[in-house]
């Protein structure tokens, strides 16, 4: 058989291995290596289909069929990898929540209101960028909370770093191994749309496309004259053919 020549950049089974070495033991990493290996196969098995198109059917017939098959194929491909993009859609942010729950920082804490009114009514920016950052810094989870769940930004400019900021940084500390876990999941999907990109283009690159072409216009032509012939008899167009 021909060497594959579905090229997904540097993202396979193998580079994906090495890149997330350290979620070996990660079921959801474990998919996603095994998605990619997948892939490559189910390409390689379209490829084949190509190499052994029927020597006693038309261009035009093989090339119909292979369109069909990569159609097919592509649209299964992306299904299985969009169900496994949504699982780590899904799996970040029950992460998130825990992070943010395990911080005490994910709903609104009892006085919420009074803490974001006096941050409001503080003189100045730098005002309310020094009680924030001294809030992190003693690990005040009513204020934190406070912030992070406000319905509308406490102030406009004046931090030294945006509120979310601060309340992400505090949550992180909170969390060891959080942002690099967030990270590899972010950076998995990234990987999951260049894979499934790839494939689509490789796969749509094993298509005869001028004799798609020419069986398509036939079938037009064929069914054009059918048509002119239906009405030269008297046969109504709506009736099915005897």
């Amino acid at each position: 058989m021909p060497k594959s020549p579905f090229r997904p950049g540097a993202i396979n089974s193998q580079s994906l291995r090495k890149a997330f070495a350290h979620r070996g033991q990660d079921a959801l990493f474990s998919r996603l290596f095994g998605a990619a290996e997948e892939l490559k196969t189910t390409f390689d098995g379209l490829l084949a289909v190509r190499e052994a198109q029927s020597p006693l059917k038309t261009r035009e017939a093989n090339a119909l069929e292979l369109r069909q098959k990569v159609r097919r194929t592509t649209e299964i491909a992306k299904g299985k990898l969009d169900t496994l993009a949504g699982e780590f859609i899904r799996t970040m942010e029950q992460r998130e929540a825990q992070a943010l729950e395990r911080a005490g920082v994910r709903y609104d804490p009892p006085g919420a209101d009074e803490v974001r009114r006096a941050l409001r009514e503080m003189k100045s920016d730098k005002d309310r960028d020094a009680a924030l950052q001294a809030a992190a810094k003693r690990g005040d989870r009513v204020v934190l909370a406070a912030v992070r769940n406000a319905p509308s930004p406490i102030t406009v400019g004046g931090f030294t770093l945006p509120p979310e900021q601060v309340v992400g940084r505090f949550v992180s500390e909170q969390n060891p191994g959080y942002v690099e876990e967030m990270h590899d999941m972010a950076t998995a999907l990234e990987h999951m749309n260049i894979l499934e990109d790839s494939f689509e283009r490789g796969a749509d690159d094993l298509r005869d496309r001028q004799a798609e072409e020419a069986a398509d216009a036939g079938q037009r032509l064929a069914e054009e004259a059918n048509r002119k012939l239906r009405g030269a008899l008297g046969i109504d167009p709506g009736e099915q053919a005897a």
